[in-house]
């Protein structure tokens, strides 16, 4: 019995095995379901967490850390703070004159109490020039004004982030007071006070990156904040910073950096963060694994219950010369086809839920909210706080989808080698079957 006659007989065996409605054909037609319910999850998982860990890290690193910072590492021999800002634009422009570097933008970062009509709040200043928010690709790209405009109109002008902008009650227009610290010459701590209206309302799309942040004109934040506990810096927009040449192109930047200063990459920056969603991605795959493996499951008991029902096809096979192997052959022939059944049916139901997927979850969300309110009257409550299945502190406004097809076809490779494994048990005792003993029991 030659592959060819194998394979004529997994196809009969899949096609009409005794009838339409037998127990073999049935488990058949529900492993290949099964197996492609399993594989909806699967590819949603792979899909979404890549979308959204690639969202995360590309704000973090576009709006936060930037592909490199140069750090000031030692005191600016002058106070005064339009010396500082010289020296800083200096440094700047030496930075910015290299080829692959893309932008160059001066930040003065530290943090303060926030002050409001209704509430107070922490708050990263971050100090910098009008530039950033029209010539930085990354703020071009991921930034929502969500009220007025990200110009600083004037010293006293902020841009502020659309959480603290809720928690302190305010909006484009209101005022806000800046509650820092200042070091007198004798070395007494006290507070340091400074009233600024705000000119705009941001968005970044990642509450947990832009919650705090408050942006302010690099003189204003310059003079507001204390040298000792701010930290300036010069981020760097680079051309090839996710390239095999970035190192190279580091290592020219810092040529030209004086002792003053220490750069680091967006990589050194925020490896933590990496980290842990690589590991959370992993174990999300994982788990999605061993549902697919469990399900697999079943392409093995459905082989094995059309075993049962061959037999005696089995029989008259292997007495008119069909070896062990062919028929053995058949059978994880017929297992292959049903993991390829499950995988031409669940990849593509799963990128259509991947893609619709911030809509699905929008209804979810609904039909919780309106059950969980009319339990809550049920039981004669009013104070129902809706539901929010991805809490905005935590993830991204909106679910960003990124396909891999090199992904989907490892998913699909193996979800086929699977079911080939599962299958290869059965099979070999459909092979190993002794005609004589089935035909005594015919």
């Amino acid at each position: 019995m030659n592959l060819k006659s194998s394979f004529w007989y997994a196809t009969k065996i899949l096609n009409s095995p005794f009838g339409k409605n037998t127990t073999g054909r049935r488990s058949l037609v529900g492993a290949i379901f099964c197996i492609a319910l399993s594989l909806v999850p699967l590819v949603v998982v792979q899909t979404v967490a890549d979308g959204m860990i690639e969202g995360i890290t590309s704000r973090m690193v576009g709006l936060s850390s930037y592909h490199a910072a140069a750090y000031l590492v030692t005191p600016f021999s002058n106070n005064s703070t339009e010396a500082q800002i010289a020296e800083l634009e200096n440094t700047r422009k030496t930075l910015e004159k290299q080829s692959f570097v893309q932008g160059a933008f001066v930040e003065v970062s530290g943090t303060a109490l926030a002050a409001g009509k209704n509430g107070r709040s922490g708050a990263q200043i971050r100090a910098i020039n009008n530039r950033l928010f029209t010539e930085n690709s990354a703020f071009l790209k991921y930034i929502n004004v969500v009220e007025g405009t990200t110009n600083l109109l004037n010293s006293s002008s902020a841009v502020i982030g659309k959480k603290i902008a809720q928690d302190l009650g305010v909006h484009v227009g209101d005022s806000i007071r800046l509650i820092g610290t200042m070091t007198l010459a004798n070395g007494k701590v006290i507070p340091k006070v400074k009233i600024f209206k705000i000119s705009g309302i941001v968005s970044s799309g990642y509450e947990e990156l832009d919650a705090l942040w408050v942006f302010v004109p690099l003189a204003s934040g310059m003079a507001f904040l204390s040298g000792s506990s701010s930290q300036f810096k010069i981020g760097l927009e680079i051309d090839g910073a996710f390239t095999n040449n970035f190192a190279l192109e580091i290592s020219e930047i810092k040529s030209k950096l004086s002792s003053n200063w220490s750069l680091f990459t967006w990589s050194e920056l925020n490896s933590s963060q990496y980290e842990n969603f690589a590991s959370t991605r992993i174990l999300l795959l994982f788990i999605m694994f061993l549902i697919l493996l469990i399900s697999s499951v079943n392409i093995s008991a459905a082989i094995v219950m059309v075993v049962m029902e061959r037999r005696s096809e089995i029989a008259i096979l292997k007495s008119m010369g069909a070896s062990p192997s062919g028929i053995t052959a058949s059978f994880i022939l017929c297992g292959t086809f049903c993991g390829l059944g499950g995988v031409v049916i669940g990849i593509p139901l799963g990128l259509l839920c991947s893609i619709n997927v911030n809509e699905i979850l929008d209804f979810i969300q609904k039909i919780v909210n309106v059950c969980a309110k009319f339990m809550y009257l049920l039981v004669g409550k009013t104070d129902y706080i809706p539901v929010e299945l991805l809490n905005p502190a935590y993830y991204l406004d909106s679910i960003p989808i990124h396909i891999s097809f090199t992904e989907l076809f490892v998913i699909a490779i193996g979800t086929i080698c699977l079911s080939m494994i599962v299958s290869f048990l059965p099979s070999v005792h459909a092979g190993q079957e002794k005609p004589l003993s089935i035909f005594r029991k015919l």
